[in-house]
């Protein structure tokens, strides 16, 4: 999964260097991004307990609105990954956090934590 790209510039121009170097950083983040989505999805999908049919429900609807964004800000490029909020339902963020009435069952930080080895060679593309 290396990123190779060759960029030739005629002329220097700062806006261009900066587009291309942004346009390049977009691209090792979008496939970093999904990586990280794919485990999360893997992760959530594995969480065994609790067994009882809504919580099983809610981590299969949950794994359906896994998703990245990626936004370029102030500086930075920056990727987004987490289940998009329908209907103002944050089931996602208990699953990974707990509630009062249930257990903290992490699935999205560890994605990301675990494989950031993969993640920097992605990014990096060794």
């Amino acid at each position: 999964m290396a990123i190779t790209t060759k960029v030739t510039f005629n002329k220097w121009n700062a806006k261009d260097v900066k587009r291309k170097v942004v346009e390049q950083l977009a691209v090792g983040m979008d496939m970093a991004g999904k990586f990280v989505e794919d485990e999360a999805r893997k992760n959530l999908l594995a969480i065994s307990t609790p067994s009882d049919k809504r919580n099983v429900n809610y981590r299969n609807y949950v794994s359906g609105l896994i998703t990245h964004e990626i936004t370029a800000e102030r500086g930075a490029i920056v990727v987004r990954i987490g289940p998009r909020i329908a209907k103002n339902r944050l089931h996602g963020w208990y699953i990974e956090t707990g509630s009062s009435t249930a257990g903290a069952h992490p699935w999205c930080r560890p994605a990301l934590f675990n494989n950031l080895g993969t993640v920097i060679g992605i990014l990096t593309g060794k």
